[in-house]
């Protein structure tokens, strides 16, 4: 090094060996020192302090004078001025990582201003909501965006209509997905909602942002098979620049199924080497969990420290780019090398990410009969029923389960029949499955058919209540579940419509809560069908299997259709826990006393 790279002080000597230990060249460095050189007389010269020169802006007034007048003009002034940008900022972060302060490189810039009616928002927001600042950027997005088609329609805030709010869901919806458009609509109701209580909407527009329900189990995540990861990861080089640190990234990725920013939030004190633990901040939740340090793990990350990453004490990150100045690695950075791996793998997916290893993780994990709660904790899920979605463990029951855009299998026969059919298929196209309400509105239709037949001049209002008090022995609260049905039925109608008669009827008025009372079994009444189970003789296990179905119920507190949907992978009697699959919607742990395990293990499988 000291035969091409000739140091004048010690200053020089420090910052050409950081520079050496940040796997700079030493051609590289020859051509930095000289810039260095002639910025540092250019700062003798001008009496200026040297450390304070440093920014981005003082190399900007430094190129002007040097390059002068003989090479104003020409190409080679524009490569001068970028050669002399990129060494001053090499020395900047050299200087700064040795210990001396040094300005920021870049300007300090503020954001842009907000105008006075967003200003009150963001207050409005804040006070009454209580939403975090950083969860403001969609509401003001959203506001911008109104504000935009306003203006483009030449329409002032004050005369905003219906038409502009539709036009506007509907621009959004043609260049983003289904999932955004309902958070968009969210915001836009919330500032429309503002607008109409601090005066500047005479009416509220909120209550007519119609948004496409959206379920996460319709989009299932974009995953990976294992061979495709295996295959990206045999494709590292790492003997090459950053091979070594892209191979450990991903290796974290895939063998833990951390995200983009668990993995590059590591710092050096979450390593645990003694102990062998890798600590792990959740992002979102800042819930910290420890995982134990792998072999193969710790051996990327060893060779990685050891031989690669750049000697950046100023920084606690494990993960930096290879470039200065040494930050920490970026997401987007992370994405364009994932990537470039799967290219050169010869993996092609619509989208691959860090994400993507996030699920094949997860998946085989599942499919290799590991248990969902802790897989759930892993990924840091607080609800299992995530990561049923995430891991698409629920296939073969979604598979089974009607699609909410399938065909109807019932037709209809009524004189209102394809209005019924137009009905179902608008509730569909918005998301709702309607599978109760399609039966309602069946028994509807076959009840309309025998009471046209029998009135000439019927009218549809009359019809519906007429059908609705056909049933007197029904309860109260399910006559208002089918009266609920009928009401959205006469709000889709429109004037035009082939019905007789679409005059919307007087509803009865009919409670919305359920008035039974449950029946208590005491404890004599449990130890007397326990007693009527054991006399079951045939067939030989049916003592067994009812008596413990009984104690399952009696002692969990388990619907019955839950009790009866139990696996035996989702019963764990040495734990004295049993998994409840999602049911209505949710899913849960519930543990049991350990008397009902004994039971359980005499049960015959």
């Amino acid at each position: 090094m000291n035969a091409r790279v000739r140091v004048i002080d010690d200053h020089e000597r420090a910052v050409v060996g950081w520079w050496r230990r940040g796997h700079l060249s030493l051609s590289t460095i020859v051509i930095y020192l000289q810039w260095v050189r002639r910025f540092r007389a250019y700062c003798r010269d001008q009496n200026l302090v040297e450390t304070e020169q440093l920014t981005r802006a003082g190399v900007r007034q430094f190129t002007r004078f040097y390059v002068g007048a003989r090479l104003k003009g020409r190409q080679l002034a524009e490569s001068s001025c970028s050669g002399a940008r990129n060494a001053v900022h090499a020395w900047a972060c050299a200087v700064r990582a040795l210990g001396t302060s040094v300005p920021p490189w870049h300007d300090p810039q503020s954001p842009a201003p907000l105008p006075p009616l967003l200003k009150e928002f963001c207050q409005f927001r804040l006070t009454h909501h209580g939403v975090a600042k950083g969860s403001l950027w969609r509401d003001i997005d959203t506001a911008r965006g109104f504000f935009t088609l306003l203006r483009q329609r030449r329409r002032p805030l004050e005369r905003a209509t219906l038409a502009d709010v539709d036009a506007f869901v509907q621009e959004i919806a043609a260049r983003v997905s289904k999932c955004t458009v309902v958070s968009i609509c969210s915001s836009l109701r919330i500032f429309l909602r503002f607008l109409q209580t601090t005066g500047t909407l005479p009416i509220d527009l909120a209550q007519g942002v119609m948004a496409p329900r959206f379920s996460f189990t319709e989009r299932p995540p974009r995953t990976l098979r294992w061979e495709d990861v295996k295959g990206i990861l045999r494709a590292i080089c790492r003997t090459q620049t950053a091979g070594r640190r892209d191979f450990a990234v991903l290796l974290l990725l895939a063998t833990y199924g951390l995200g983009a920013a668990e993995a590059l939030g590591l710092r050096l004190e979450d390593v645990d080497w003694r102990a062998g633990r890798l600590r792990v901040c959740r992002p979102k939740t800042k819930v910290a969990i420890e995982l134990p340090l792998l072999p193969a793990v710790a051996q990327a990350l060893t060779a990685y420290l050891r031989w690669e990453r750049p000697s950046a004490k100023s920084t606690p990150y494990i993960f930096l780019r290879m470039s200065m100045p040494y930050e920490p690695m970026s997401s987007g950075a992370l994405r364009h090398r994932i990537r470039y791996y799967a290219s050169r793998a010869g993996v092609s997916a619509r989208v691959i990410g860090a994400h993507a290893f996030r699920h094949a993780h997860a998946s085989r994990q599942i499919d290799a009969g590991a248990n969902l709660k802790v897989v759930s904790e892993i990924l840091g899920h607080r609800s299992c029923s995530s990561t049923s979605v995430y891991v698409r463990v629920r296939v073969e029951a979604t598979s089974r389960r009607r699609p909410s855009g399938a065909a109807m299998t019932k037709s209809f026969h009524s004189p209102v029949a394809g209005e019924l059919h137009g009905f179902l298929q608008f509730k569909r196209s918005l998301g709702y499955p309607y599978q109760g309400a399609e039966f309602t509105l069946c028994e509807f239709d076959r009840f309309l058919v025998e009471y046209a037949a029998q009135h000439r001049r019927w009218r549809l209002d009359r019809a519906a209540r007429a059908w609705l008090s056909s049933k007197p022995k029904r309860k109260a609260v399910s006559v208002s579940i089918d009266a609920a049905v009928l009401r959205q039925f006469f709000a889709y109608l429109c004037p035009g419509s082939n019905a007789q008669a679409v005059a919307e009827p007087l509803w009865p008025r009919l409670p919305t809560e359920s008035s039974f009372v449950p029946y208590f079994l005491s404890e004599q009444d449990i130890l007397k069908l326990l007693a009527l189970c054991a006399g079951l003789s045939r067939p030989p296990f049916r003592a067994t299997l009812y008596r413990a179905r009984l104690l399952v119920l009696y002692c969990t507190g388990l619907r019955f259709g839950e009790a009866l949907r139990l696996r035996l992978r989702e019963v764990d009697t040495r734990s004295g826990v049993l998994f409840v699959d999602t049911f209505k919607g949710r899913s849960r742990w519930v543990p049991f006393h350990r008397s009902l395990c004994h039971e359980l293990d005499r049960k015959p499988s």
